[in-house]
């Protein structure tokens, strides 16, 4: 009779230790990823390398003569050219509004856009990495943030387009934060 006990109760303790092992697993916090709580700040990286480098392009574009050529609606076939004669009822608008030529922009607006957005990349980046560095000890020795928040205030100082690449491209190859 005790064998035919055992041999009944020891799946049925099996099931039910392995049932409290999986219940405690799945209840127990586990440690965040590093990688993918990265992902956002990388990206947010990735969008300031892409800034810096159409800044890049727009200063160059100006040094060599002149206005940009991605001005929308500047060239024959953007969008002021393509507006149709008829409105929206059937009726035509006004001749004055059709025959009028949309005025191109001049070229310093776009460069000072090219260096907001290079701006707003930074704030992105710098908004990221503290919410990545928001739990960690920011005092440690061991941290990156001190290291890393100073060099994003470099990034948002008041500094040349090409000076801002290097030091982007040295972060992105000194801080753990940013590599795969």
């Amino acid at each position: 009779e005790l064998s035919i006990s055992l041999v009944a109760a020891v799946p049925a303790l099996a099931i039910s230790w392995g049932l409290l092992v999986g219940l405690y697993r799945w209840l127990q916090p586990r440690a965040p990823d590093a990688k993918r709580a990265a992902v956002p700040c990388r990206m947010a990286l990735v969008d300031l390398e892409r800034s810096l480098a159409h800044a890049l392009e727009v200063e160059e574009a100006e040094a060599a003569g002149g206005a940009y050529a991605a001005i929308p609606g500047d060239a024959a076939g953007g969008p002021a050219a393509s507006v149709p004669a008829w409105g929206r009822m059937g009726s035509m608008r006004r001749q004055a509004d059709v025959g009028a030529a949309p005025a191109a922009p001049p070229t310093r607006p776009i460069v000072s856009e090219a260096h907001g957005l290079v701006i707003f990349q930074v704030h992105r980046v710098h908004q990221e990495a503290m919410e990545l560095f928001r739990s960690a000890d920011r005092s440690s020795r061991f941290s990156e943030w001190p290291a890393l928040s100073a060099d994003l205030a470099q990034l948002a100082g008041a500094t040349s387009t090409a000076q801002r690449a290097r030091v982007h491209e040295r972060m992105t190859h000194s801080y753990k934060v940013f590599q795969r």
